[in-house]
């Protein structure tokens, strides 16, 4: 009777269900104790997180070096459970006597920081000796012998390269100073440098991917196309990017890059007299590709809050050097009730982005309207230098106003640490008293009097006049034209007003139009197969349609913020997916060709297409 009882009891167990909560391990060194010029591997896991470890993110002590690096990935079922572990192992060199220890240390993945025990490495020369790889098995056959012995040569070539690469190559972020303030676009490089040596001696770097790696308290441009240039001492070839970060709250915090690369190396003559029998005849004439990762130094920026003291009620955000240029209207001579446009261009360099409109002079004589405002970029689409140019529509109240509103801009000087406030000149202008301008009075003073006493009356039969005007079609059709004109002008005329007086919608329309036309160019570059091109284009369909109905510069979008207001709209996962595989592949096409084939571009134009329509349906 025991054992039916026992079997239905673990049968239970196994429906039962088993928290496997999510954790960071280390299993530390393995082995423990080597000597030196020997290598022992630390192995991190990760359980149930997604995520990747770096050897950047490792504080190795002096006297050991990362020389190479693998992951796996291992599945568990437990309790009708299933549990994923990811490992990264890394195989460290050590290289002198002595007792080594990685402390405790912690690592952000998933939004959650998770710390990693302490471990010990004891090097000596009375250490074990380490056990010889087999070059053979029993009972493996011969290919799985040959294909066995080229792994282990393969990460052998990897791990020397690892580390004769260490001292070789760099990834260095430059700022041009040190003290920054919060909001504030600041010009800086992210410099790639790598050893004149290395393309000497056959390496060819075919690829070269930065991206942000702690970044969370600054926004950061997309990295566009390197210039390449030679350093100071012309020993090295250096890759530089240039990018504008600006910080998004005051405080102290990490800005750090990181970068994967590959370096493609011809297989020589030499390397094939090394090689086995096998492994000769698969590398003649192919190109081995090694590839590596390179991070920047941690580094601590400190961002100040901008001051209070001396901060101009009409603040709106501007840091930077910028100037008023020639302030204009569209007309001086105006009639009451009737707007003109007063165009303020601001110029300079600095966070074109978050600059808000300046003010008009407040004044009861004057009904003014929020602005329309366009930028010129001539930092390299950086929105760094460039004009700003903000047209407002005012309407005068009350006759015989001898001069136009002027127009205030105040912004932040981080070089001199205050605030500045520059204010147009005054514009004469002159406003008549009644729907009548005065031009008009005055050409109706200068003509002639019509000739009345030269119109002579003659009698007529109007009755039968009428009676051919109403049966007449050319009538007809003449009063249909006629209100047809006067309809498209009343619906022009609002539509006209509604842009002068609604900026939105007027953006609405203006980034609309953008975003139809890209869309078009998107289209024929997924027609053609032309994966750069439709990457490009569909990239700024959706900066333009999105931000359509947002405060956003739809040039400034990034892929984050286009993927909040989507998921604000409610759009569903095939959208966001879609968005965020757009962006990706835009900034992807700058670095290295993108693989895709027409039908996968044709599916994502579709869904490109739907997201514009979309957005078009939200006028209203």
């Amino acid at each position: 009777m025991k054992k039916p009882i026992s079997i239905l009891i673990l049968a239970g167990a196994a429906f039962l269900p088993s928290v496997l909560p999510a954790q960071v391990d280390s299993s530390g060194f393995v082995p423990a104790h080597i000597r030196p010029g020997s290598t022992a591997d630390y192995t991190v896991t990760l359980k149930d997180i997604s995520g990747r470890v770096s050897p950047s993110d490792i504080p190795i002590p002096s006297g050991l070096q990362i020389v190479g690096q693998r992951s796996g990935q291992n599945i568990i079922v437990n309790n009708s459970e299933m549990s994923r572990s990811t490992s990264y192992t890394f195989t460290i060199l050590a290289g002198k006597e002595g007792t080594y220890t990685i402390p405790e240390w912690k690592i952000k993945l998933g939004g959650q920081e998770y710390a990693i025990p302490a471990s010990a490495l004891k090097v000596s020369a009375d250490a074990p000796q380490a056990p010889a790889i087999p070059d053979d098995d029993a009972f493996a056959s011969p290919m799985q012998t040959m294909f066995r012995q080229r792994q282990i040569r393969q990460r052998q070539q990897q791990h020397s390269f690892d580390a004769s690469l260490r001292d070789k190559i760099s990834l260095e972020l430059k700022l041009p100073k040190e003290k920054i303030y919060v909001g504030e676009s600041v010009p800086c490089r992210l410099v790639f440098s790598m050893d004149k040596s290395l393309p000497e001696n056959g390496l060819q770097l075919q690829q070269f991917i930065p991206q942000p790696k702690e970044a969370d308290a600054f926004e950061c441009t997309p990295l566009g196309k390197p210039s390449e240039e030679l350093s100071a001492d012309s020993q090295k070839i250096q890759l530089a990017y240039d990018m504008i970060i600006t910080p998004l709250k005051a405080g102290t915090y990490s800005l750090e890059f990181s970068a994967e690369g590959i370096f493609m190396r011809s297989v020589s003559i030499n390397d094939m007299m090394s090689m086995s029998f096998g492994d000769m005849f698969p590398s003649f004439g192919m190109r081995q590709p090694l590839k590596f990762e390179v991070a920047t130094p941690d580094a601590k920026i400190g961002v100040l809050p901008l001051p209070d003291e001396g901060k101009p009620e009409n603040f709106g955000g501007a840091i930077g050097k910028f100037s008023l240029g020639k302030a204009s209207l569209d007309t001086d001579a105006l009639t009451v009730g009737d707007p003109c446009i007063i165009t303020v261009p601001v110029v300079g360099s600095g966070n074109f982005a978050r600059i808000g409109a300046p003010t008009v002079e407040s004044s009861p004589d004057w009904k003014t309207y929020k602005p329309k405002s366009s930028f010129t970029d001539e930092s390299n689409g950086m929105g760094y230098i460039g004009v700003k140019t903000f047209n407002f529509s005012v309407v005068p109240q009350k006759a015989d106003l001898k001069t136009a509103p002027t127009v205030t801009f105040s912004y932040f000087d981080p070089l001199d640490s205050k605030y500045v406030t520059l204010k147009t000149p005054a514009m004469e202008v002159s406003v008549a008293p009644s729907g009548r301008s005065r031009r008009i009075e005055k050409e109706a003073q200068n003509s002639n009097e019509p000739a009345f006493e030269r119109i002579v009356e003659a009698p007529q039969n109007t009755s039968a006049t009428a009676y051919g005007l109403l049966s007449s079609g050319i009538f007809w059709g003449t009063q249909a034209a006629a209100l047809a004109a006067i309809a498209f002008f009343v619906v022009s005329r609002r539509r006209k007003l509604r842009l002068e007086s609604d900026p939105a919608f007027a953006k609405f329309i203006r980034c609309m139009r953008e975003a139809d036309a890209k869309l078009k160019a998107a289209g024929t570059g997924a027609d053609a197969g032309n994966a750069g091109a439709f990457f490009k284009a569909a990239k700024e369909c959706l900066q333009y349609s999105l931000a359509a109905r947002s405060d956003l510069d739809p040039r400034a979008m990034l892929s984050k913020e286009a993927e909040k207001i989507l998921a604000q709209r409610g759009a569903d996962e095939s959208a966001l997916n879609a968005c965020a595989r757009i962006f990706e592949g835009a900034d992807a096409a700058d670095f290295a060709p993108v693989d895709l084939s027409a039908s996968d571009l044709k599916s994502l134009f579709g869904e490109l297409k739907k997201i514009n329509a979309a957005a078009r349906k939200s006028q209203n």
